[in-house]
């Protein structure tokens, strides 16, 4: 009935080549293992990359310790982290956005959830 068509600058949201969850966890109780899970179940094609304070494996994929080390594509970052680590979040995936058009969804807990933000180094 609708045939719209879509702005070019919407497709790395709607239609990423690429994901990363930055804040991907390992345990099953916490929103970041929640989001990497979903994800791989959900049929999505694209590259999907996790980045955790801890290195290892996440469902078959490795861990990441920062953004910089993630290959790419990645047209969308997934940010699960703290309220107090948000900007320093945003920072890094500026940092090491493959296009000026990639897209970020952010997720964050509120302030009173955690005291302070962790180190800025473990998301660059």
């Amino acid at each position: 009935m609708y045939n719209y068509r879509m702005s070019s600058s919407l497709t790395p949201f709607f239609q990423p080549k690429g994901v990363v969850i930055v804040g991907a966890s390992t345990s099953p109780q916490k929103l970041g293992y929640g989001v990497a899970r979903n994800l791989v179940v959900s049929g999505y094609r694209g590259a999907i990359h996790f980045v955790s304070q801890k290195s290892g494996m996440l469902f078959g994929r490795p861990l990441y310790t920062a953004l910089s080390q993630v290959p790419e594509p990645v047209d969308l970052a997934v940010l699960i982290v703290p309220a107090g680590d948000t900007p320093q979040a945003l920072e890094a995936c500026e940092d090491a956005a493959s296009t000026p058009s990639s897209s970020w969804l952010l997720a964050s807990a509120s302030p009173g959830q955690r005291e302070r933000p962790s180190k800025p180094a473990a998301w660059k």
